[in-house]
């Protein structure tokens, strides 16, 4: 079974917003990214590095990012029933490694953060994930580069 998970990012990590309908996601990232961008004067420069994709979403303002994410996981359906009951409340690293830890997902918490960041464990879905806690979209400096 899929989830994604959506993330935004200004002054700082939001909560994350955890679904199995991707349209329903897609739509509420959408949405923000329009309702950001609504009445606000841009520089060519802040038009440039701004955008919306299937999977991702970027408003800069005065210099200023916003960046939307959304992130696809797998989850065996053996354990969907169980996880998902919690998942949304339980988003703290600790907490899903407790509930789950038959699973074998890739998401290796960041140490003393309380957001849902991973330091990855150099799998191949590692590279383009959006949960990396030093992911950047393009980034030549980044895992598995």
């Amino acid at each position: 079974m899929k989830i994604y998970v959506l993330c935004s990012y200004s002054d700082g990590l939001t909560d994350p917003d955890i679904s199995t309908d991707y349209q329903a996601l897609y739509e509420k990232m959408e949405k923000s990214y329009r309702m950001t961008l609504n009445g606000v004067s841009q520089t060519e420069d802040d038009k440039e590095n701004t955008y919306l994709s299937g999977f991702s979403a970027r408003a800069v303002i005065q210099g200023d990012w916003i960046e939307w994410s959304i992130t696809e996981l797998e989850l065996p359906d053996s354990t969907v029933k169980a996880v998902m009951t919690d998942l949304k409340s339980d988003i703290q690293n600790e907490r899903i490694q407790e509930k789950i830890p038959q699973l074998e997902i890739c998401f290796s918490p960041e140490p003393n953060n309380p957001y849902p960041l991973c330091i990855g464990k150099g799998m191949e879905k590692c590279k383009e994930c959006q949960l990396r806690a030093d992911w950047e979209p393009d980034d030549p400096y980044g895992i598995n580069t």
